[in-house]
């Protein structure tokens, strides 16, 4: 393995700091929440408390001139199994493969208005077939390195490599070993209950050595939300001189503007959006105006039972190009999304496709949660093709066998012993429609398991 020996040091460090503490004024364990976006994280409540038993030292430092300082450890283990991916087109084999992740981090609050969080990390794959790609395999490097400026409860610019969420348009992709980061700008504010969001960034690159990574010059986005309530409006921009689709390629500008609302009302939840795209992808062959729409809906209730059995049900829709021989391109792109995005198993990208997805989770054990559901899918426009991620055209344009395009059965299973230490299971089949098969597409299934430890 290529993990630094240097990691693994500091992770055995950091785990030996965590001695006893002074007594004062007791806490409740309640408050110590870790989050997998670990800079989200604040332990400025230690300060006056008394240290819960099962929160490490290293968790609060005091520093002088009132500010202080907090480290973290997390290392991940994750195996995947495939078989027939890609449908078995390509030429793809079947394999299993082993993800380590290691990470490690220090938030420095110098100030109220003034931070540091370095987080440095290392990954390794084994057995992927025909090899690791780009976001798996990395010796030590650095994962994220930005500074804070300002409160958060007020305007704050963040400037550096960074994680940057920003709504169906920038995922984390967790489920590669090495998480989407971005090198930009990031301006957050509000006042009220009116929340405001911007940023201007370029995604990272990965390589894999020792500190390689870099913002990748082809590659920018940008973007602007606001909130208030449970209503988000965002405009989202990209340009992309790499963009790839079934039937065209070239420099892309894109635009999307988008709406969104989320909220509960006694047992029901529900989260949906909406957004049109515009813009230009310039080819070889000439420019083609982009005219593009999609949505993404979430319906759940819950019910009253020992299990807490909730039922839900998703409905997305990403356009599709109706023609490849005209002068307009209608699929939908969200930019950066999560490669698992439909299920686990990353199969389907979210364009020219819809899906009707009804499902059920339970928590027999307050530690325990499982999922289960199918995915139905079909093909939304002929003229386009069906994806796998990240834009592999699975069939060609204009491709025979309807608008089915198959249904993927999953089930998920979540369990967390402790705080610190997570285990998840997941299984995927997925049985392809004429809309695949007709293009050679077979059966394939899906299986991971998944540990983590986070301090």
């Amino acid at each position: 393995m290529k993990l630094c020996g240097g990691l693994w040091t500091a992770l055995a460090g950091g785990l030996a700091l965590a001695a006893p503490a002074p007594a004062l004024a007791q806490a409740s364990a309640d408050a110590y929440v870790i989050t997998s976006l670990r800079w989200e994280e604040d332990y400025v409540w230690l300060a006056d408390v008394e240290r819960p038993a099962d929160v490490p030292a290293f968790k609060y430092l005091a520093l002088g001139y009132g500010g202080h300082a907090s480290f973290g450890l997390e290392a991940r283990y994750r195996v995947e199994a495939y078989d027939e991916p890609l449908f078995g087109r390509f030429g793809a084999r079947d394999f299993t493969s082993g993800q380590t992740r290691l990470l490690a981090h220090a938030d420095v609050r110098v100030t109220p208005v003034l931070r540091a969080f370095l987080q440095l990390g290392a990954a390794d794959e084994q057995g992927r077939e025909p090899g690791a790609r780009g976001a798996d395999e990395s010796a030590l490097d650095l994962a994220q390195g930005f500074v804070d400026l300002g409160r958060e409860s007020a305007v704050r610019l963040r400037v550096g490599r960074q994680e940057l969420p920003f709504g169906r348009f920038l995922s984390l992709r967790d489920g590669t070993n090495i998480r989407r980061t971005f090198d930009g700008a990031r301006l957050s504010g509000g006042r009220g209950d009116v929340r405001w969001d911007a940023f201007v960034a370029h995604p990272t690159r990965n390589g894999p050595e020792s500190f390689d990574d870099d913002p990748d010059p082809a590659d920018l986005a940008w973007g602007v939300a606001a909130s208030r309530g449970g209503w988000t409006a965002t405009y989202f921009g990209r340009r992309d001189e790499r963009a790839r689709y079934a039937a065209w390629a070239g420099t892309e500008e894109r635009h999307t503007l988008a709406l969104r609302t989320v909220g509960e009302r006694g047992p029901w939840r529900w989260d949906a959006q909406a957004g049109a795209q515009f813009g230009v992808l310039e080819t070889a062959g000439g420019d083609l105006d982009i005219r593009a729409f999609g949505a993404a809906s979430e319906l759940s209730r819950g019910f009253a039972g020992a299990w807490r059995p909730r039922a839900s049900l998703r409905v997305d829709a990403a356009g599709g190009d109706a023609s490849p021989a005209d002068d307009t391109l209608g699929t939908f792109d969200l930019g950066y999304p999560n490669l698992a995005y439909l299920s686990d198993a990353a199969a389907l990208a979210p364009r020219n496709v819809l899906d009707v997805h009804p499902f059920v989770t339970v928590q027999p054990d307050p530690r325990l949660t499982l999922a289960g559901g199918v995915e139905v899918l079909w093909r939304l426009e002929r003229g386009d093709a069906l994806y796998a991620p990240p834009a592999i055209a699975l069939t060609p344009t204009d491709a025979p066998g309807g608008p089915y395009a198959g249904a993927q059965w999953y089930v998920r299973a979540g369990f967390r012993p402790s705080r610190h230490w997570d285990i998840t299971l997941s299984a995927v089949r997925i049985e392809p429609g004429p809309a695949l098969t007709r293009s050679g597409a077979v059966t394939q299934t899906f299986a991971a398991l998944q540990t983590s430890l986070r301090y």
